[in-house]
């Protein structure tokens, strides 16, 4: 990811499926076992500026809450490079975004002015809904 600013947090999350319940092949040993995810960002020099680890629990129930969701600061511009790497022998899937959180401010405040338009829609379409009910009662009414 190409970074300009350096007063914005970027944001990673990521969801880990790993799949548990869908392969009826796989051993008791593999079920039992733990999937370790490592989250690593290095900057334009290569340095090591964010690290986390995610480790899923060793329970057969498939968890779709698996996931890491992190932020930090840029120090430099420049690329910036988010490494992915799974500690264990069991495959997985992982989806997920690294950039800009749109609602958090340079100050890492919150701004919800870019829900504004999400939200006077929600607003309006309750409007509708209400208009279409009275409507229908009226014309019944006639």
């Amino acid at each position: 990811m190409q970074i300009t600013d350096t007063e914005r947090p970027i944001l990673i999350a990521l969801h880990v499926d790993t799949d548990k319940d869908g392969d009826e092949i796989q051993t008791k040993s593999q079920q039992a076992s733990n999937v370790a995810i490592i989250g690593e960002v290095r900057n334009p020099g290569g340095v090591v500026i964010n690290k986390n680890q995610f480790n899923s629990g060793s329970d057969n129930n498939k968890n779709d809450d698996d996931g890491l969701f992190t932020t930090f600061k840029p120090d430099v511009q420049g690329e910036y490079t988010l490494i992915i790497t799974n500690l264990s022998s069991n495959p997985v899937k992982v989806g997920g975004i690294f950039g800009y959180l749109p609602i958090i401010r340079n100050n890492n405040q919150v701004n919800l002015q870019p829900l504004g338009g999400i939200i006077v829609g929600i607003i309006l379409f309750i409007v509708g809904i209400i208009t279409l009910i009275v409507g229908t009662i009226i014309a019944g009414i006639k």
